[in-house]
C-alpha cells in the first residue's frame, strides 16, 4: 500500500472514470472504493493524505465512512464530500468536513479541493466551492 494516496468513494463508474485521471494527471495516486466496506479495509492499511466521499452508497453513508476515518486517524485525513443529496452544515461540521462539493461539480473544482486539502487542511466553508473561494481570494 502507498504511503501516500487520495481515496475516492464513489459507487457510480463514470463518476469514478473521470475522476481518477484527472486526479492522477495532477501527481496523485488514487485509490478507488465503490462501497463504504471497500473504503475502511483501504483506509485501514494506510492514511490517505485526502478522503473524497460520496455521501450516499449502498452499503452505508459516508458520513459513516468518515466517522469511520476519524477514529482511525483522527483529524490528519481531510474529507471532502461529493453529493447530489442536501446535506446539513451541522451533520458536516460534526465530522469536521473540509469541504462540500454539490453534484453536478466541475471537475476542476474537485481538483483545486484535493490540492487546497493538501496544502491547507483546515476545514473550509462547507457548501464553497474552489473556484468561488479561489476568485474571492484574488479578489481580496
Amino acid at each position: 500500500m502507498a504511503a501516500e494516496y487520495i481515496l475516492v468513494v464513489e459507487d457510480e463508474p463514470g463518476i469514478r472514470a473521470v475522476i481518477q485521471p484527472v486526479l492522477e494527471d495532477d501527481g496523485y495516486r488514487v485509490f478507488l472504493a465503490e462501497t463504504g466496506r471497500d473504503a475502511i479495509a483501504l483506509a485501514s492499511k494506510a492514511r490517505p493524505i485526502v478522503a473524497v466521499l460520496d455521501y450516499m452508497l449502498p452499503d452505508m453513508s459516508g458520513v459513516d465512512i468518515a466517522v469511520e476515518l476519524r477514529r482511525r486517524w483522527g483529524e490528519d485525513v481531510p474529507i471532502i464530500f461529493m453529493s447530489a443529496a442536501d446535506m446539513l452544515p451541522a451533520e458536516l461540521s460534526r465530522i469536521n468536513a473540509y469541504l462540500f462539493l454539490p453534484k453536478p461539480f466541475n471537475i476542476d473544482d474537485l481538483s483545486a479541493a484535493v490540492r487546497n486539502a493538501i496544502d491547507q487542511p483546515q476545514p473550509q466553508v462547507i457548501g464553497e466551492r474552489a473556484d468561488c473561494r479561489e476568485r474571492r481570494q484574488a479578489t481580496a
